[in-house]
């Protein structure tokens, strides 16, 4: 069920995970040359709490666990929350059209798109012309966080939970 709450700018869905851990290969504690997989925290409690509060699932997969939050609204919202919170995370946004990555400290987003997906949705587009657009490139963060809602929070969008 979708319900909606206040304005929405754009009815695309986009997802968002935000790693809590790090993983990392370390020495096995019995020598030689074996290894074993090893966690760092990367996330600090009061930005767990912080995620939490704004709508994400704490969720795990495999090993690890990761917050997620499933949106059907104007993801840029989203991204000014999370980048205001200087909190690492990944996105599918527009129908898997558009990834966005950020690693929490640089001053640009990881921006790629995905033109299987586009040509799949709109095939009458000519394979010549997505040739020729660019496949990613760098957004500096300052452009997702000009948010125009002046209440920029999960109120803000549709949030529908869902296993990933």
């Amino acid at each position: 069920m979708k319900i909606r709450n206040g304005f929405v700018s754009n009815s695309s869905s986009s997802s968002f995970v935000v790693d809590r851990e790090r993983q990392k290969w370390v020495p096995h504690p019995d020598g030689g040359d074996r290894v074993e997989l090893a966690y760092d925290i990367i996330l600090t409690n009061e930005q767990e709490e912080d995620l939490i509060k704004f709508g994400f699932k704490k969720d795990r997969c495999y090993d690890s666990t990761s917050y997620i939050l499933e949106i059907s609204c104007n993801q840029d919202c989203v991204m000014k929350f999370l980048i205001d919170h200087k909190i690492p995370f990944a996105a599918c946004c527009q129908y898997e059209h558009e990834h966005y990555f950020w690693d929490g400290v640089s001053e640009n987003l990881v921006y790629l798109r995905n033109f299987g997906f586009e040509y799949n949705m709109h095939p009458t587009r000519k394979l010549e012309e997505m040739f020729n657009e660019k496949a990613g490139e760098y957004i500096p963060i300052t452009e997702k966080t000009n948010c125009d809602s002046n209440d920029c929070d999960s109120k803000t969008c549709e949030i529908y939970y869902g296993d990933i």
